[in-house]
């Protein structure tokens, strides 16, 4: 996504677009790690060295009210998902890695319409987790 077609999603959203906003919703785009507040705002910090930590955590929570990203939450905190798309996270019980598994066969997004076809039901997210280890835990014979 260009810079201008990121100006155009936020907007459409009804995020209003400054400086900050723009500049943690691009990390947020180009992080597929799924990070917690604290690695976005270090790598925000590195664009805009004067940001604060209290201007990412208000703008992540924009950005979720928006739609624009998911928070996930899980017991040593929330992390960020900005994939709209249907999709499954892989997550790591090891390490904590949290990988995107696209739905290319539809599953996800058939399991949404069949739920959404149930008694008027109106999905709002959707989120599917699987848990386990990642090929580089799995190596170092961690499980």
């Amino acid at each position: 996504m260009t810079r201008q077609e990121l100006i155009q999603e936020m907007r459409r959203l009804g995020i209003r677009v400054t400086a900050q906003r723009l500049a943690v919703a691009e990390v947020m785009l180009s992080s597929y790690d799924h990070p917690a507040a604290p690695a976005v705002y270090e790598r925000v910090q590195a664009h805009l060295p004067h940001i604060t930590m209290s201007t990412v955590y208000n703008t992540i929570q924009v950005l979720a009210k928006g739609g624009f990203i998911q928070p996930l939450s899980f017991p040593d905190g929330t992390r960020y998902d900005a994939n709209p798309s249907p999709h499954a996270n892989l997550v790591c019980v090891q390490c904590r890695a949290i990988v995107d598994a696209m739905d290319d066969e539809g599953w996800v997004g058939r399991l949404r319409e069949q739920v959404t076809g149930k008694g008027g039901f109106q999905v709002m997210s959707q989120r599917v987790d699987f848990y386990g280890v990642c090929p580089k835990c799995a190596a170092k014979g961690v499980s």
